[in-house]
């Protein structure tokens, strides 16, 4: 089985990384969070719904993905400031190659009792869900870019 390695984009607006990802026509991430739209009119940030105008940015992308932004809607908001909903009208508004579901976060940051991330949970329902991650990182040769 082929291990395939993405390329995770901070963003989706024009510039150099976007260029490279071009260039390098590599397969792409992009984070739920990072195509969100906040207003802190009130002191705070506060989620106005999502910047689908980037999207026209993913132009000449070898592949997109969408990820559904958990770490780091958790360790910043506490919680998803947006609703499943809104999560899958983001998903339908662009072709990804596919996308991350909304996950449980396992990171200790995040989950620091590591005997319930290790066994999982009880869900109301009475079904266990396992919770699990895995992180894989890999040195690309970013000079080709150039």
């Amino acid at each position: 089985m082929a291990i395939e390695i993405m390329v995770g984009l901070p963003h989706l607006r024009e510039g150099p990384i976007l260029n490279c990802a071009r260039v390098m026509q590599v397969p792409t991430l992009i984070s739920a969070n990072a195509l969100s739209r906040w207003h802190r009119s009130k002191g705070w940030p506060e989620w106005q719904g999502w910047r689908l105008d980037l999207l026209k940015n993913a132009g000449g992308l070898s592949r997109i993905a969408l990820d559904s932004a958990g770490f780091v809607a958790l360790s910043r908001y506490s919680a998803y400031p947006w609703a499943t909903e809104d999560y899958l009208d983001l998903a339908a508004s662009y072709p990804f190659r596919w996308f991350a579901s909304m996950d449980y976060c396992v990171e200790p940051e995040i989950a620091p009792d590591r005997e319930e991330v290790a066994t999982g949970f009880r869900e109301p329902s009475g079904s266990t869900a396992i919770a699990g991650a895995a992180l894989m990182t890999a040195a690309l040769p970013i000079a080709s870019c150039r």
